[in-house]
């Protein structure tokens, strides 16, 4: 799936491809980056069940409701998509205001757009998690029944759900109330099916605020948990709405969503399927562990200190706080199939850490973890590169990843890549080949930098 946005903040017109398995953006700094990267997190995000029935779906359900089985061809399903984007697109803007904390009126301009293929839906229908749609005399769910012995997502059939363990086709009477809300619940399924495109299984936010997240996570939880017990005891309208304002800041979608995520990350326990890639993470960046403590705070614990005496964040180094959150989510949440989407992740890292923190996003990438991302790291884009270069099918390659060390599972395909320049308004993608891609202005900043000191160089210590 692909989204267009235009006239938004500094962008003029910007277009991403959400298919690509890593997507990074980079450029000169206010131009735009942070905000496709939340937009893409509302589309993402956004609840299926509040996107508006276009009139061709409503007749599409209708139509399914009354054919034989209640099954229809896929087919029939597809050439109905572009309505569905647009009823999505329509519903993604009406949400930025409250996603970007912003007044309404700064967005009044903007226009989003959502563009896809029928490629692959079959197999995205079988993928889609079913979620209840609505309660059927509080004991039957309306959901959707995709019979695996069929060829791939050939047909859609609607079934309910017992709450017991029964499975049964869709055999309920044709009363007033029974019709449309099996229409209402095919038409929900649709929509969710085409939003799953860009949804995959989650999206998780690592804003550049991050630092400030994991070092004052608990005041925020406490000062929030404090207002509302106010505000509960509180019966005065008035007040409610003065205490609001006074004691409660809104932040943007993604941030808000990243502080949810820290309260409540280190009480999970259970470790992922990518977990050893945290365990990486700690041992040849961080060189110790980060772990939680009796009263739910982060700790780290370094691995040259013999008595394994904790941290606190406060006293770790910044490179502690930057990454802790990362190392949590790599170890308890990251599944293949959702989005990692990361602001900046050569924050407050030396360049040889950026460049481990490369190969370790690049590994995550080809064990089916989604990463979209934003750079400015001149060492990270070179080892973009170089792991685009040794990802070639060729013993020299493979002889090259042996002799220099690096891991055969973090190099990269080309085609795996979407590289955008965002710059001036625009958001430019940029050509991949298989020696990987150029950044003009940062290589234009860097060839500047030389010409300057080697001028200055010549002029007052040369011969």
């Amino acid at each position: 799936m692909r989204f267009r946005v235009t006239n938004l903040g500094p962008l003029r017109e910007a277009e991403i491809d959400l298919a690509k398995p890593l997507i990074i953006l980079t450029g000169p700094n206010n131009s735009g980056k942070t905000y496709l990267a939340w937009v893409a997190y509302s589309l993402a995000t956004m609840e299926p069940r509040l996107v508006d029935v276009p009139p061709a779906l409503r007749q599409w359900a209708q139509q399914l409701w009354l054919s034989e089985n209640r099954t229809l061809p896929l087919d029939s399903l597809l050439t109905i998509i572009p309505e569905i984007l647009v009823g999505i697109a329509r519903k993604v803007k009406a949400r930025l205001p409250a996603d970007f904390a912003a007044p309404r009126e700064y967005f009044t301009q903007s226009q989003i757009e959502l563009f896809d293929s029928d490629e692959g839906y079959a197999n995205t229908l079988l993928e889609t998690q079913i979620r209840p749609f609505a309660d059927h005399d509080g004991n039957i769910i309306i959901a959707w029944f995709i019979p695996k012995e069929t060829n791939i997502g050939t047909t859609l059939s609607l079934a309910t759900q017992n709450v017991g363990p029964q499975l049964a086709r869709f055999a309920m009477e044709q009363d007033e109330n029974s019709v449309p809300l099996a229409q209402n619940a095919a038409a929900s399924f649709a929509i969710s099916v085409v939003h799953q495109r860009a949804r995959g299984l989650g999206w998780f936010a690592f804003p550049v605020e991050r630092l400030a997240i994991n070092l004052f996570v608990r005041e925020l939880a406490a000062n929030r948990i404090g207002l509302i017990d106010e505000l509960l005891d509180d019966t005065s309208t008035t007040s409610l709405q003065s205490r609001l304002r006074q004691g409660a800041t809104r932040y943007p979608r993604a941030i808000r969503d990243a502080i949810q995520r820290a309260i409540k990350a280190h009480r999970a326990n259970e470790p992922g399927p990518l977990c050893d890639l945290a365990d990486e993470l700690e041992a040849s960046i961080l060189s110790g562990r980060i772990t939680a403590n009796a009263q739910d705070e982060l700790e780290f614990i370094p691995d040259l200190d013999t008595a394994k005496f904790p941290l606190g964040l406060h006293q770790s180094a910044s490179m502690i706080k930057s990454l802790a959150s990362l190392v949590l989510y790599l170890r308890h949440e990251a599944h293949p199939g959702q989005r990692l989407l990361i602001d900046e992740p050569e924050l407050n890292l030396h360049p040889d850490n950026q460049r481990r923190v490369a190969r370790i996003l690049a590994k995550a990438v080809n064990r089916g973890l989604k990463v979209f991302m934003s750079t400015h790291s001149d060492y990270m884009i070179r080892e973009f590169n170089n792991l685009i270069m040794l990802g070639q099918d060729s013993e020299p390659a493979r002889a090259l990843v042996q002799e220099l060390g690096y891991d055969p599972q973090s190099t990269l395909r080309s085609e795996q890549l979407g590289v955008y320049l965002v710059n001036e308004g625009e958001c430019t993608p940029l050509p991949i080949t298989e020696t990987g891609f150029e950044i003009k202005t940062i290589d234009d900043e860097v060839h500047k930098l030389n010409r300057d000191s080697q001028t200055i160089y010549m002029r007052l210590f040369g011969e």
